[in-house]
């Protein structure tokens, strides 16, 4: 038997024999690290928010680290669709 070949198909690059291909592999792990890595910088923003007693500060204003929360939380929804861990972008990858 030959060894798959990688090939071009609807999806992106992918193998003969169906398997994903080194290529599509690669940026699947870097999409879940991405996800990851923003799920870890979230969970430690709104830890340090919790404790410093909110979002705003003794001024009334908006902490700098609420502003980064919330971009951060956009970052990771992003993240999430590319990888299709939303119904959405589920949906539109296929099966």
């Amino acid at each position: 038997m030959e060894p798959a070949q990688d090939r071009p198909t609807g999806r992106g690059v992918g193998r003969a024999d169906g398997s994903d291909g080194e290529l599509v592999a690669g940026l699947r792990r870097a999409g879940h690290l991405g996800v990851a890595r923003c799920e870890a910088r979230i969970q430690l923003l709104t830890e340090y928010l919790t404790d410093a007693g909110g979002d705003l500060d003794d001024d009334g204003g908006v902490r700098a680290a609420a502003d980064l929360l919330t971009r951060l939380e956009s970052q990771a929804m992003n993240h999430r669709a590319r990888i299709g861990l939303d119904p959405l972008s589920r949906a539109r990858l296929g099966p």
